[in-house]
């Protein structure tokens, strides 16, 4: 089931974690303190400092000794970060090449494109994770190993909608529908007419969209009902954006631990993953494998997942599965069936 990297595999990732980290890193400072741009405007025979973000100015004040040096910090410092940039995006463009050489491309390149859109619009980890299938690939990266190809292949990508927070999908570039993300990575993406929280692009590649139903701990006997991500945060009464089905037992992933992991895609290229703790995945996996209206051609290959999981929890990354406080939205008796069901391999 798994196959441990080789040493030079390993270097290279860790080599390709902190180049992207540093490209990261420099997109938060020009999103974020650089962002926009600043410049000089004469009303009334004065000069003024002005800056605009995203086609809204603002006056920094007079032209004097302090503005100058507030415009010529700002100036060196956006060169500075752009510079970072692109010799990090040309660097990452190299290593990519080494990187499909050495094998070490892994999550497929329909679903890295999606999860870099979500990851660049700010909404990756604070309104949805990833969970099913994909899930995996953030786990085998973070454990050093890769997983056999009939436990990790998948033609779709699930994403938990935490309910918890503001139903619109608020990033760093304002409000937007999910469907208007999707369609930025790809323009064939559409709705399906018979599920309303499921899209498809022109190849067949599907989007889910999922979240808690029935009664939540946290919202006491509030109840849950399927959300549409929409701009506005309302039920999408016959729109074109998507509306997460509610689904027993989501309760557990949305209060999960969360996991992070940068991976490597197929195009060689880095991905940030923001997922479910494994264990917590392993013990979902094992409770949906022996449901009786699970469909039975997916029960094996549940158990497959919840068994992978479960290893690279114990073995890999050393996660206690008696950690009461981190595992505390999980019902204890999951836990336990892990064991019972893995403990001895």
């Amino acid at each position: 089931m798994f196959a441990e990297l080789t040493p030079e595999q390993a270097r290279q990732i860790v080599d390709v974690e902190q180049v992207f980290n540093t490209l990261r890193e420099a997109m938060q400072e020009l999103n974020g303190r650089y962002a926009g741009s600043m410049f000089w405007v004469t009303s009334r025979n004065k000069r003024y400092l002005r800056r605009t973000i995203k086609k809204v100015a603002t006056s920094l004040g007079v032209e004097s000794q302090d503005t100058h040096a507030i415009h010529d910090a700002f100036v060196a410092g956006k060169d500075r970060f752009l510079k970072v940039r692109d010799d990090c995006r040309v660097r990452l463009d190299g290593m990519a090449r080494v990187n499909r050489a050495l094998r070490l491309g892994r999550v497929p390149n329909e679903a890295a494109r999606l999860l870099r859109r979500f990851d660049e619009a700010g909404i990756l980890g604070r309104q949805i994770k990833v969970v099913g299938t994909n899930a995996l690939f953030a786990y085998e990266a973070a454990a050093a190993v890769q997983l056999q190809s009939d436990v990790m292949a998948t033609g779709d990508l699930d994403l938990l909608f935490d309910a918890r927070r503001r139903l619109r999908l608020l990033g760093d570039e304002g409000p937007q529908s999910l469907m208007n993300m999707l369609q930025k990575a790809d323009r064939s993406f559409r709705a399906r007419p018979s599920n309303t929280y499921s899209a498809a692009n022109s190849r067949g590649y599907m989007v889910d969209l999922i979240t808690p139903v029935g009664k939540h701990p946290m919202q006491g006997d509030a109840d849950r009902k399927p959300k549409s991500i929409s701009n506005f945060g309302a039920l999408d009464e016959g729109g074109d954006d998507l509306v997460a089905v509610g689904i027993n037992g989501l309760e557990w992933l949305e209060n999960a631990p969360t996991l992070t992991q940068i991976a490597i895609a197929d195009d060689g290229k880095p991905v940030r993953i923001v997922t479910i703790d494994p264990r917590v995945f392993a013990a979902h996996k094992l409770w949906l494998a022996d449901r009786a209206d699970r469909e039975r051609i997916k029960r094996g290959r549940d158990r497959l997942q919840a068994r992978a999981a479960y290893i690279i929890a114990r073995d890999y990354l050393n996660m206690s599965f008696d950690d009461h406080e981190a595992l505390a939205a999980c019902p204890s008796q999951m836990i336990s069936a892990l064991d019972d069901a893995f403990g001895n391999h």
